[in-house]
């Protein structure tokens, strides 16, 4: 009798992961950033940026059923030498907001993280919009520029869900089908 339920329970779990696994719509589709204005004054890279794409539908299911995530907008301004042979980082900026579902109201919180002040939105896609007029514009704090030094700024974006507590966290304990991370995304050459 009990081969039989331990069988069972092993059946479920890898079907549990293979569905997983292979829907299409648990992982988050492309994010990207691009750069609008950038600029340099004093000792600080101040640029404008704007989010291209949606977050999955996945994702934004796992929000309304509970799941708070995280937003993470990482900026480094970049220095390169001559003939662009090496970088450096001159300084850096991570913007970081918190996501979750409030089922009274029907709406999505969107929290930043410093700022004191909860912000609702509608629609997946107006939490996007938020973020960026939240963050707009961005001030990287820069060191100081050797001669030969070329200035450009990269940007990258990462979703992580909070851990889940037993026993559905035991079976997403190596896989988070939620989480997210994208590539970097350069500007072009800052010039003074």
């Amino acid at each position: 009798m009990h081969g039989d339920r331990r069988r069972t329970l092993v059946f479920i779990f890898i079907l549990l992961l293979a569905i997983l696994v292979y829907r299409k719509d648990a992982f988050s589709q492309e994010l990207s950033i691009s750069f609008k204005k950038v600029n340099i004054r004093d000792s600080s890279a101040i640029s404008s940026f704007n989010i291209n794409g949606k977050i999955s539908y996945g994702t934004i299911d796992a929000i309304r059923n509970g799941i708070t995530a995280r937003m993470y907008i990482m900026f480094q301004a970049l220095y390169r030498g001559p003939l662009s042979m090496g970088s450096r980082v001159a300084g850096e900026k991570t913007l970081v907001f918190t996501i979750s579902y409030d089922v009274w109201d029907n709406s999505f919180i969107v929290f930043k993280k410093g700022d004191s002040e909860k912000y609702p939105v509608q629609t997946p896609s107006d939490i996007l919009a938020l973020i960026v007029d939240l963050s707009n514009p961005v001030i990287i704090k820069i060191q100081e520029k050797k001669v030969d030094d070329i200035l450009s700024l990269r940007a990258k974006i990462k979703i992580q869900t909070l851990k889940l507590y037993p026993p559905l966290g035991l079976f997403l304990f190596f896989y988070d089908p939620w989480n997210y991370e994208s590539g970097w995304y350069y500007s072009k050459i800052i010039n003074r």
